[in-house]
């Protein structure tokens, strides 16, 4: 009974400590809105020489409002007209995050450079206009990226792909997925690997959407991530598997000599707070525990975010592949993930245990990359000399 209690307890205190986080988050995220509304109507106002700060600022604010406002209300309505509002809402607030940080960047070098401002006026609108065109295209311009890994073990070169956080929804569907099949299919492969964040949310979680990766060459095993959880897990789950996709939910395979571990998105322990995560108990130091795997093969650890690497550590794990962090997606956000994620973006190392992070095929929230890519990831895996 005793048990009983102190476990409730434990969730209890998991949930309050999730909840204060998401209320200061969104009270500081509504202070930035407020302060990056007042800021932008200023300058729009210096720059045309108009005389009513107020009245602009109330037209920014109601198109930030409806926005953001939109992308909460649209997230998990279906429909082509949902798609397209909600597209227009993203882009929308995508392009508050650009026009601020650029006539923030404008207002830093006007101290230094003395030119009038009609020109860092059409500087700035140049700037903006350019900068979400190129974010758009690059956004659904997926590139392959390769890493070579060597791991100690491996009697022979192997070639992998690893995709993740493709977020099929409002803004991706099958067409977009068709394209990053045609690209995978171009390598010389022994397996992909998907960890997570499929599906952005519930409005495109058919068959049709992931119909394309019924024609990926190779053999292919997947773990969920978040928002695979906001679709439904078991929805998701059961219709990778009808498309051939191996789901591995905590579940150790061998593959051609080497050992895949896939775990479920999961905080790395009892005491790791994950916004994210489920409430379930269940963490990666509780599970690798439970799974035990062989430390005399070679392993490769799928797992949607890159948490709880300590603890795959202690287990012989060699490389540990995740996604999740997008990389930041935008510039600057790029430069505060890596306040967030010790693991950010890109090949890390832990004590002989290889991380990489990718920075993912599809975008959450703005469909805008700047200073990041779509990201397909080839792995060349060698052996260790």
């Amino acid at each position: 009974m005793t048990f009983v209690v102190r476990q409730w307890i434990k969730l209890y205190n998991k949930k309050m400590k999730k909840m204060i986080i998401r209320i200061v988050f969104l009270l500081v995220f509504l202070a930035m809105l407020i302060g990056g509304n007042l800021f932008l109507a200023n300058k729009t106002a210096f720059y045309l020489n108009l005389s009513s700060k107020s009245l602009l600022a109330w037209v920014y604010g109601i198109v930030l409002f409806l926005s953001v406002f939109g992308i909460g209300f649209l997230a998990n309505k279906k429909g082509l007209a949902y798609d397209v509002l909600y597209a227009v809402a993203t882009i929308l607030f995508g392009l508050f995050i650009i026009s601020f940080f650029i006539l923030l960047g404008i207002e830093f070098f006007r101290l230094f450079l003395p030119f009038s401002k009609q020109i860092y006026g059409i500087f700035a609108v140049v700037s903006i206009l350019s900068f979400t065109l190129y974010g758009l295209i690059i956004s659904f311009s997926p590139i392959v990226k390769t890493i070579e890994v060597p791991i100690e073990g491996v009697q022979k070169e192997y070639h992998f792909i690893q995709l993740t956080d493709i977020h099929l929804g409002h803004l991706r569907g099958a067409h977009f997925l068709t394209k990053v099949v045609e690209k995978v299919n171009q390598q010389s492969l022994d397996a992909v690997f998907i960890t997570g964040d499929i599906f952005d949310g519930d409005q495109k979680v058919n068959y049709e959407t992931i119909k394309p990766l019924e024609k990926v060459k190779v053999p292919v095993y997947a773990v969920t991530g978040n928002h695979d959880g906001y679709a439904g897990l078991s929805m998701v789950e059961g219709l990778l598997e009808k498309v051939g996709v191996r789901v591995l939910n905590n579940e150790i395979v061998v593959v051609d000599g080497i050992q895949l571990i896939g775990l479920s998105h999961m905080p790395a322990d009892e005491q790791a707070f994950d916004i994210h995560a489920s409430h379930s108990t269940r963490t990666i130091k509780s599970v690798m525990s439970e799974l035990n795997p062989s430390q005399l093969l070679p392993t490769i650890l799928l797992h949607h975010s890159p948490h709880g690497v300590e603890y795959v550590n202690k287990y012989g794990v060699d490389l540990f592949l995740c996604g999740h962090t997008h990389g930041g997606q935008m510039f600057p956000l790029t430069l505060l993930n890596k306040f967030i994620f010790p693991y950010n973006r890109g090949l890390h190392n832990y004590k002989g245990t290889s991380i990489y992070v990718s920075d993912g095929v599809g975008t959450f929230g703005p469909p805008l990359r700047i200073g990041t890519f779509s990201e397909i990831t080839a792995i060349h895996v060698i052996p260790k000399r």
